[in-house]
């Protein structure tokens, strides 16, 4: 379920301290479970003053901040969420309980196990084909960079059917 959090009314607007004029808000940042960091006041500038989330974890700790408040009536069916997944590793993202839902998603890449847990976070299948996935649009896109002894899943694929890859 989507909510939509806006800066506290306390907080808006500038001071003047000294003949000198600044924000009220110059920023704050919460520690997520794992460790990580999200920024607020960053989300806040990035999306107009409002930060539109479907992510558990974000919802918790935006519920509980002293500087948001949690905005009445609908949430703008065009906004885009924001999750604090891109600033997490990998293992961090699959230690969330949305990723034992994920079929394989030690396998993934973390865009797409980016892509998968936001999918769950608003109701969706996780394991569904994701959006746009599968679409031919001209040109194939670049294979990943091998590291050494892996496989690419066409090969893995290849080699599970009794083929080499």
């Amino acid at each position: 379920m989507r909510k939509s959090y806006a800066l506290a009314a306390s907080l808006q607007g500038n001071v003047e301290h000294n003949g000198e004029t600044s924000p009220k808000f110059r920023g704050a940042s919460t520690v997520l479970a794992d460790g990580s960091t999200f920024d607020i006041g960053a989300a806040l500038e990035a999306n107009g003053g409002v930060i539109v989330t479907e992510e558990p974890e974000l919802q918790m700790l935006f519920d509980e901040h002293p500087a948001l408040v949690q905005n009445r009536g609908d949430v703008p069916k065009d906004a885009s969420p924001v999750t604090s997944y891109a600033s997490r590793t990998k293992e961090q993202l699959l230690a969330l309980p949305a990723a034992a839902t994920i079929q394989g998603g030690s396998g993934m890449t973390k865009d797409e196990l980016t892509q998968r847990l936001a999918v769950a976070d608003s109701g969706g299948d996780p394991n569904a084909e994701l959006p746009g996935a599968g679409k031919a649009t001209g040109t194939p896109a670049p294979a990943a960079p091998k590291t050494g002894g892996e496989k690419t899943r066409a090969e893995k694929a290849a080699a599970n059917q009794g083929q080499e890859g």
